[in-house]
């Protein structure tokens, strides 16, 4: 599978049809959902507490490694001195500790945050401590009182974006040693419709004032409301100066980070299950309507697939043109040993991944990184927009990294 080229141009939809040649998610084949998922919407929200976390393999085999056991042994393989040296490495990093070295940005403040959480996904997927990972707090503001519709859509996308420019400025003015961003937060239309539409859709009453101010007749029916709602949020993404100067900004900045070697890894999102209820109730939407805001050639997109079935892809993971990898994103341990679901925290996996390989090796370029990410996954039933180029294998990554200090071995383009 090559490289996705950004230009390509889009299908109408996001979804294939069953009638391509690219195979669509059957549900009659796919195994019941587990009953206690929680899946975080909203990213300014702690996640739902569930049960325990469920590390063996499905077979009954010892418990899958970890990246920081994965990182120890790949290290090893590649120092002489093996734990001796390791030792004497990070006895001279304790006198001399680095710089940050790992930037999140996420919802941050009093409790147990979405940020939290993401950060706990990162910390126990690397050897890096909390004093080297930077975090830096990224969300909306809200609209102003009496804020019409298209202005809360207007408002609440262009803040955000605005707000994730001024963290990717503030980290170039003060980078440290930082080379890989991890932000488990999107805003797309897909997204804001699916929460307006949850918002009201078992309130009567609130159903009946979010059809009004969208010009439709009393009575309207759910899909008549949907395709309503679906078609004003498009739309004003589409013609919204506000969004498009904030976009253009952002796209500049993240230009800039890549220069600066930098890689910004963002999630896929968690509306996988609302893109089914659109197309089961008949409503039509554009091919770009579930990218996020934050999508550009530069991100690094991670999807989420399901643990014990490794030929699967999360039902709730959005699909896209834009995706680049998958990788585990079901019952992950979170803050304070809780579980919980989401591309959130499926992407800080892929982050801790990147920053293990650069430990490996610092010299790896943001495109030599991507390489390997391509080569270390695995294609499979799914479709390129479900998984990009497949489920990621991060001992195979870890591997390639090692390879890659090698320099008469070339780390190779996937093809």
């Amino acid at each position: 599978m090559s490289l996705k080229s950004i230009g390509n141009s889009r299908p109408s939809q996001v979804r294939t049809e069953p009638s391509q040649t690219q195979t669509t998610r059957s549900r009659a084949s796919e195994p019941a959902a587990p009953t206690n998922r929680v899946l975080e919407s909203r990213f300014d929200k702690p996640a739902a507490a569930q049960g325990k976390r469920l590390t063996p393999g499905t077979d009954g085999t010892s418990p899958v490694r970890s990246f920081t056991q994965r990182a120890v042994e790949a290290r090893a393989a590649t120092s002489p001195l093996g734990e001796a040296g390791k030792a004497v490495k990070d006895f001279l990093s304790r006198l001399n500790p680095g710089d940050d070295t790992i930037a999140i940005f996420d919802s941050f403040g009093s409790g147990v945050t979405h940020g939290d959480d993401v950060g706990h996904v990162v910390d126990e997927n690397s050897e890096y401590s909390a004093d080297e990972i930077r975090t830096v707090g990224v969300g909306s503001t809200s609209a102003p009182p009496g804020a019409s519709l298209d202005e809360r859509i207007e408002h609440r996308t262009a803040s955000f974006l605005d707000s994730t420019s001024d963290a990717m400025q503030g980290l170039l003015d003060n980078p440290g040693d930082i080379t890989v961003i991890n932000q488990s937060q999107s805003i797309s239309p897909v997204r804001i419709a699916d929460e307006m539409w949850r918002d009201v859709r078992n309130d009567p009453e609130a159903k009946a004032a979010l059809a009004k101010e969208l010009g439709l007749e009393e009575g309207a029916s759910d899909t008549e409301v949907l395709q309503a709602l679906v078609d004003r949020v498009d739309g004003v993404f589409e013609n919204s100066k506000d969004i498009a100067k904030a976009k253009a900004r952002y796209d500049d900045m993240s230009g800039k980070l890549e220069d600066a070697g930098i890689l910004h890894v963002v999630t896929a999102g968690n509306t996988g299950d609302f893109l089914d209820t659109l197309d089961d109730m008949g409503v039509k939407y554009d091919g770009d309507f579930a990218d996020s805001v934050l999508f550009n050639e530069h991100t690094l997109v991670v999807a989420a697939s399901t643990g014990g079935l490794k030929d699967r892809i999360a039902d709730f993971s959005t699909p896209s043109d834009f995706v680049t990898v998958a990788i585990d994103g079901t019952d992950i341990e979170v803050e304070g040993g809780r579980t919980a679901d989401g591309t959130s925290f499926a992407a800080p996996q892929v982050t801790a991944l990147i920053a293990e390989m650069r430990r490996i090796n610092p010299d790896l370029t943001n495109d030599q990184v991507r390489d390997i990410l391509a080569q270390a996954a695995t294609d499979t039933r799914a479709t390129e927009q479900e998984e990009g180029h497949g489920i990621l294998d991060a001992d195979k990554a870890l591997a390639l990294a090692r390879a890659s200090l090698l320099k008469d071995l070339p780390v190779m383009r996937a093809v």
